[in-house]
């Protein structure tokens, strides 16, 4: 494998076009969570899809929106779907509250398909946490 190649497969999968150690993966492998922006909150979790890393995904997810399910349950139920693509349309957010409207492709078995949505995130303690998409309420 070139070294090229190697650069390739260490891109993050959100589409930032950073190394993933330096994108999403500084919170994702250290569970920690993003205290920037809620971008980043949006883009660490659909790479912890990617990487069936259902372990981060519950810790990101708001204690009261957090489904009642453990993180093998979380990833086994996306285990057929590939996320191919993520693109934020647009992005909203104070010091305690954001909203972000992004499309996602993805693939299901055979099946190629896409979904645009709006997520909401609240920051408490310093930290940004996933709550809901619109569709949820």
């Amino acid at each position: 494998m070139s070294n090229k190649d190697k650069n390739v497969l260490a891109l993050c999968t959100c589409g930032s076009g950073k190394d993933y150690n330096e994108c999403c993966g500084r919170f994702i492998e250290t569970l920690e969570l993003p205290t920037e922006t809620p971008e980043h909150i949006l883009r660490s979790r659909y790479t912890s899809y990617n990487r069936s890393k259902g372990e981060y995904l519950l810790k990101s997810w708001h204690q009261s929106f957090r489904p009642k399910k453990n993180a093998k349950q979380i990833v086994r139920e996306g285990a057929n779907i590939k996320y191919t693509g993520l693109k934020v349309l647009n992005v909203e957010f104070d010091d305690t509250k954001g909203k972000i409207s992004y499309e996602v492709r993805y693939r299901d078995g055979m099946r190629f398909g896409s979904y645009a949505t709006t997520s909401n995130f609240i920051k408490e303690e310093g930290y940004w946490y996933y709550t809901n998409d619109d569709s949820d309420v």
